[in-house]
C-alpha cells in the first residue's frame, strides 16, 4: 500500500489551535488507516509539546514560528515538532519528576515531558539552522502503556 503524502502544518502561538490540529491529525491518520489509539498517542504527546513550546519556548521571539510535520509509514508514525525558540532539548533540561511524591510535594514541571516519553516509541531532540526539532516516534501495531 502506498503511504499517504506527509501532513503539514503551520500553528499560530496560540494553545486555541491545538485541538482544531488534533483534528486534523486524527482525519488524515484514520485516511491512512491509524488505529485510534496510536493517533490518541501522538495528538497527546503533541499537546504537551507544542503547549510548552507555546507557553514558555517562544518568549522574546519576534516572529514565532511553529511547524508539525506527520508521517505514515507502514510500521510507524513520525511527528516533526520544529519552532525558532531558544534551543531547548526538553528531553535532557527538565528533571524527571518524581512519581512517587505526593502532589502537594511535587515541583512544577516536568511531568508532561515524563508522559511524552512514556507514550512514544523514541523521542529525539536536534537544533539545526536556529529551530528546535523534535522527533516522536511510535510504532504501529503497539499498544502504549
Amino acid at each position: 500500500m502506498t503511504q499517504p503524502a506527509p501532513f503539514l502544518a503551520n500553528l499560530p502561538r496560540d494553545t486555541a489551535a491545538i485541538p482544531d490540529l488534533a483534528d486534523d491529525i486524527a482525519d488524515y491518520c484514520q485516511a491512512a488507516g491509524v488505529a485510534p489509539a496510536e493517533v490518541q498517542a501522538v495528538n497527546l504527546a503533541l499537546d504537551e509539546l507544542l503547549t510548552n513550546v507555546i507557553d514558555y519556548g517562544l518568549d522574546g521571539v519576534e516572529r514565532p514560528q511553529i511547524a508539525v510535520a506527520l508521517r505514515v509509514e507502514a510500521d510507524r508514525l513520525v511527528a516533526d515538532v520544529t519552532d525558532n525558540g531558544v534551543a531547548f532539548d526538553p528531553f535532557s533540561e527538565v528533571a524527571e519528576p518524581d512519581l512517587e511524591a505526593s502532589l502537594a510535594d511535587r515541583p512544577i514541571g516536568g511531568l508532561g515531558v515524563h508522559l511524552v516519553v512514556t507514550m512514544m516509541d523514541e523521542v529525539r531532540y536536534a537544533y539545526e539552522d536556529n529551530l528546535n526539532r523534535i522527533t516522536l516516534i511510535k510504532r504501529r501495531g503497539r499498544a502504549s502503556p
